[in-house]
């Protein structure tokens, strides 16, 4: 993840919290990802941003033990004001594999779009170095009809690379790996944007 990237959701922290911080919309997946996971499990939030998955399956299963990362020091800052009840971290998603322990979830609510093909398999990998005998793993994702990758401007005069993937693409890695998934939707959003958002919810073990 580049430092771009950092930068720039830093900067619209707060908007984002606005704009993205109801998460109604994957409720389902959610609650399906929460189904496969221990009343008392460790979750693990990757690229959390304001913290408001975290929030969702803590509201669900409060005894839940929860970490949250973000490479971004500001949406850690307003994830850890927002949601007490979890750890949040300033840490790269390519980077857990400096973590310790192990998880029976894992939450990926719309950051893969913003690491490479390379670290996305790099983390995928690092992923099932910290799994439990049985983990879960929430998805959610832009998807293109071609997998694509493209400079977007802020409109502040920052910019960034986003990487759009094919509706096949991430569950075909996640399959390699070695997770099998267990449910899929398409979230309902803008028919105007040149892009969908795809949920999976894998499992392994």
């Amino acid at each position: 993840m580049s430092d771009s990237v950092s930068k720039i959701f830093g900067k619209h922290a707060l908007s984002y919290l606005k704009q993205f911080g109801d998460v109604t919309p994957y409720a389902p997946g959610l609650d399906f990802f929460l189904s496969r996971i221990p009343e008392k499990g460790k979750i693990l939030d990757l690229g959390c941003g304001p913290g408001n998955l975290s929030t969702y399956c803590l509201n669900s299963l409060p005894n839940l033990k929860v970490t949250g990362i973000d490479s971004a020091p500001e949406m850690v800052e307003l994830a850890s004001m927002t949601e007490d009840r979890a750890e949040f971290i300033e840490l790269k998603i390519e980077e857990i594999h400096t973590l310790h322990g192990t998880f029976h979830g894992f939450l990926a609510g719309g950051c893969f779009p913003y690491i490479s093909d390379q670290e996305l398999v790099a983390s995928i990998e690092h992923l099932n170095s910290l799994c439990k005998n049985k983990s879960a793993l929430f998805v959610s994702s832009m998807i293109h009809e071609e997998s694509t990758s493209r400079i977007e401007s802020d409109g502040e005069g920052d910019s960034m690379r986003v990487w759009y993937r094919s509706k096949e693409e991430i569950p075909t890695l996640l399959e390699r790996f070695g997770w099998k998934v267990k449910f899929e939707m398409e979230v309902l959003g803008n028919q105007d944007s040149v892009y969908q958002e795809m949920v999976w919810v894998a499992c392994r073990g």
